[in-house]
């Protein structure tokens, strides 16, 4: 009979934070001038009795997705869910991010793919600071957005980028440092030690031979081993997204403040 052993790693939350944009190469996209659903425009106005998502109850995100989703950093679909799995595109993270973050307001720049009258135009201009255009001058409004790309702006609206940290450090938490852009590995670094992510834990299962030392016998043994990984060009969910954003809220002291400095 096979015998099964598990060696479960303890699931430490760690943190993922990045700049990568330069590290992004998605292809030029065309520009969308209607707002996508599940997203404002810029209005921080927190409105009392909201009616939470219907599929977000058993996520591992859903008090982070509560949390943005009463301030309005971000909102559900017309048919009731969230879909906290749904990949987010640049815009939908520069709107989100500067509703949660309350971040000052900034001056429009012209783009060449983001028209002044692109539903995320204000709130693209108000993030740049944090989530730069690419070195051809574009913004990819609609190009989906990286962990360690959206870990990077987030850290830096927070301005949580100067915090001294070892980079090694994510070559000791992760078994995939190399997923990291080498140039943003610092940010990564503080990421991991502000606790703003987690990371993603694999299970693996391998086939060992049994007390007979042949393989392949009714006398194997199967190990479940877990891995922690930052997986840093994987791409962003709705769920983690908003993980990362009410994170960074804490760090700042924002916490349960909404526009205006009222308190829910």
């Amino acid at each position: 009979m096979k015998t099964s052993v598990k060696k479960k790693l303890s699931m430490a939350t760690v943190s993922l934070f990045t700049l990568g944009t330069l590290a992004f190469a998605a292809p030029a996209l065309a520009a969308y001038d209607s707002m996508p659903e599940g997203f404002y425009e810029m209005d921080p106005t927190f409105i009392p009795g909201v009616t939470l998502p219907l599929d977000i109850a058993d996520h591992w995100a859903a008090s982070e997705i509560t949390d943005m989703v009463n301030i309005k950093a971000v909102t559900g679909y017309p048919d009731g869910n969230f879909y906290p799995d749904k990949p987010v595109t640049r815009a939908e993270l520069a709107t989100a991010m500067a509703n949660a973050m309350y971040l000052p307001k900034g001056e429009e720049v012209e783009l060449p793919d983001v028209s002044s009258d692109n539903w995320a135009a204000q709130n693209i201009a108000t993030a740049m600071p944090y989530l730069a255009a690419f070195p051809d001058g574009s913004f990819r409004p609609e190009a989906p957005i990286t962990r360690e790309e959206v870990a990077v702006a987030i850290v830096k609206a927070a301005g949580l980028d100067n915090k001294r940290i070892d980079p090694n450090v994510i070559d000791i938490v992760f078994k995939d440092p190399k997923t990291v852009s080498p140039d943003l590995k610092k940010l990564v670094a503080i990421a991991v030690d502000q606790k703003l992510l987690k990371g993603i834990v694999e299970t693996t299962t391998t086939t060992l031979p049994g007390p007979d030392g042949v393989l392949g016998t009714v006398d194997d043994v199967t190990e479940d081993v877990d891995t922690m990984n930052i997986k840093a060009k994987d791409l962003v969910t709705r769920g983690e997204m908003c993980y990362l954003l009410d994170k960074a809220r804490a760090k700042v002291g924002l916490g349960n403040q909404i526009a205006g400095g009222e308190e829910e």
